[in-house]
């Protein structure tokens, strides 16, 4: 599978190593999508750490010791979950660089951005980006050059989407605290490692500690690596269920199947759920005679 660049703000990365909004959208795109390399711009680590400290400040990280094993998390993942994409170097200093990149003008400090009025375009006035800002949407705009296009920005800050979708061409971004994985690009998705099929199976849910059962629900779609479900109740991401499986006249029946709920849309009453071990969807699926 071709893989997608993911070039990352501060204000993202971070959700994986601290609980905020879109912390599951960012852990679920490190860990488990399964075909992207993910970059993020030397200017904004420095910003990372600095906001670890100011949330140790302000509790959020609630002990130094805490802090300690953050910080050492993040230094320790540079070069294995994401990579550090070095402005200097790759702009200033490596000439290697391809020429077509000179050939295009950098994004301006001021981005025109219109809206149509009675048939006219009327230009918005809006703020400059600031330096740290304006550097990533360089460096997003020459890796879409670079990938053909096969990339996207993941970002929640409304001013840089903005700027993102008023360059030629507009990127592609992911706002973790608006997005679900449900709307990942394809290739990012981990729910499509495998083909997806739809289909109506009974599926009755359980905890998976207690056994308690939580609801009886039915099934959107089904592949060998998880299942989009219909839900009445909201249900919590990151939680561990235990499934039994059936078609609703009971012909073929999967039980004690584990699985971890990592999205939930409550406005489409539908939640994910990756199976911690993959299935045989065929099960469910007769050939037609």
């Amino acid at each position: 599978m071709e893989c997608c660049y993911c070039l990352l703000d501060a204000n993202s990365l971070i959700k994986y190593y601290v609980d905020l909004s879109g912390s599951a959208v960012i852990r679920c795109l490190l860990d488990r999508s399964p075909s992207k390399i993910i970059y993020l711009s030397t200017i904004q680590a420095e910003e990372i750490i600095g906001n670890f400290y100011k949330f140790r400040r302000q509790g959020i990280i609630d002990s130094d010791d805490k802090l300690e094993a953050i910080k050492d998390t993040f230094f320790k993942d540079i070069g294995k979950k994401f990579y550090l994409y070095d402005f200097v170097r790759e702009h200033l200093i490596d000439f290697s660089v391809p020429i077509k990149i000179t050939q295009v003008p950098p994004p301006p400090k001021k981005p025109a951005v219109y809206i149509r009025w009675f048939g006219s375009l009327l230009p918005i006035s809006k703020r400059v980006a600031n330096t740290a800002d304006a550097i990533m949407l360089k460096i997003i705009r020459e890796i879409h050059l670079l990938s053909g296009g096969n990339c996207c920005l993941v970002t929640s800050d409304e001013h840089v989407k903005m700027v993102a979708a008023a360059l030629e061409p507009p990127l592609v971004v992911i706002d973790c605290e608006k997005n679900g994985i449900e709307n990942f690009p394809k290739k990012l998705d981990p729910r499509c490692s495998k083909e997806r099929q739809d289909i109506k199976l009974k599926v009755v849910c359980c905890d998976s500690d207690s056994s308690a059962q939580l609801e009886t629900m039915s099934t959107i779609n089904l592949s060998q690596n998880g299942v989009c479900l219909e839900t009445r109740k909201p249900v919590e991401t990151g939680r561990l269920l235990k499934m039994k499986l059936s078609t609703f006249n009971g012909n073929a029946i999967l039980e004690n199947i584990e699985g971890l709920v990592v999205w939930y849309n409550p406005t489409l009453s539908r939640l994910g759920i990756e199976f911690c071990t993959g299935i045989n969807p065929a099960l469910f699926f007769p050939c037609n005679n």
